[in-house]
């Protein structure tokens, strides 16, 4: 029996999690031994990504205000929660001594740091891709972060300390919460919706390439 659309988007995201799991970054940051300076250099790449999840959010939402309304009320909501995660990003920055001001300037999703940061923005923003495509996107990086932060969390915690005893890592706690997790369950079952459609391969597309993308990240770290 053949599966269905949520089946085979829940195949790939543990196919995926099992080859960030093995990654030598992944792997010594969940047991604590990763060089804090290897650590820092990771958090100071990936701070253009963290801002660009939030833009590409925002401009997928914009898309969707006029011809999916209510969704677009629900990704408002999300909208003010990662703006604020932003902050709390930032925090954590300055907590082990990083400068994100100086990281930030001059910020434009469309020349970013990094192909995933490129990716997302594309997806999100031009109208050659669908809403459900971006937020495909969107779910892809959700549905692997956070497992991936959890199963972190206290090597994490490890290593910001070492970095600084008066680290703040919030911003890894939230992203093991109900309400995050539930984001991504909302995320599934809506693309899930689709099972069937003539747009559920290019979802599938989508967060393969966000999978791709992200994983590539950590590769290189």
């Amino acid at each position: 029996m053949a599966q269905t659309l949520q089946e085979q988007i829940e195949s790939m995201n543990q196919d995926t999690l099992k080859d960030f799991k093995v990654t030598d970054f992944i792997k010594r940051l969940s047991d604590g031994t990763i060089n804090p300076e290897r650590f820092k250099q990771w958090v100071r790449n990936i701070y253009p990504t963290v801002i660009g999840f939030t833009d590409s959010l925002e401009a997928n939402m914009r898309r969707a205000e006029s011809t999916m309304p209510q969704l677009a009320k629900k990704m408002q909501n999300q909208l003010v929660e990662e703006r604020e995660h932003n902050r709390v990003w930032e925090n954590f920055m300055v907590s082990i001594g990083l400068d994100y001001g100086s990281i930030n300037k001059g910020y434009n999703p469309n020349n970013s740091m990094n192909v995933l940061n490129n990716w997302l923005w594309s997806v999100n923003s031009n109208p050659n891709y669908s809403i459900q495509e971006g937020i495909a996107s969107i779910y892809g990086v959700e549905a692997v972060l956070l497992p991936i932060v959890e199963h972190s969390l206290k090597g994490i915690t490890g290593v910001a300390r070492r970095c600084s005893p008066n680290s703040d890592v919030k911003w890894f706690q939230i992203h093991t919460e109900g309400e995050e997790k539930e984001h991504a369950k909302q995320g599934l079952a809506f693309l899930g919706s689709y099972n069937g459609s003539p747009i559920a391969q290019k979802i599938i597309d989508s967060i393969k390439t966000t999978h791709r993308d992200f994983l590539d990240t950590v590769k290189t770290s």
